[in-house]
């Protein structure tokens, strides 16, 4: 299926299914490598359209992957360090001008 997001992302992905009381749709949709996918968890009211929809390919295998959970939290755990950097990064009380001067002069630091 090729779903549009109400943030205006178009994105293509298989439904593997969708649960009722969270009103969300597991979705998954190729990942950068062969072989690997991503699981997507996506609230159904944040679906503005639906593009196309077509059916599995022949053969089409629907047991989910498996799922390394310390791989998981160590993904998390990078992602939250790196949120927490670039918020250390914002200047409290400077003009919008003088953040884009401070992020350009750090990009080359």
């Amino acid at each position: 299926v090729v779903l549009r997001t109400t943030f205006g992302e178009l994105i293509e992905a298989l439904i593997y299914g969708y649960d009722k009381a969270t009103n969300c749709l597991l979705l998954k949709e190729p990942g950068a490598h062969n072989g690997v996918a991503t699981l997507r968890f996506l609230k159904a009211a944040y679906v503005s359209e639906i593009v196309s929809v077509s059916s599995p390919p022949e053969g089409f295998d629907t047991t989910l992957p498996h799922v390394d959970l310390e791989r998981c939290r160590k993904r998390e755990e990078r992602a939250l360090q790196s949120a927490k950097e670039e918020a250390g990064r914002v200047g409290v009380g400077v003009t919008k001008e003088a953040q884009t001067l401070f992020e350009s002069l750090h990009k080359t630091m």
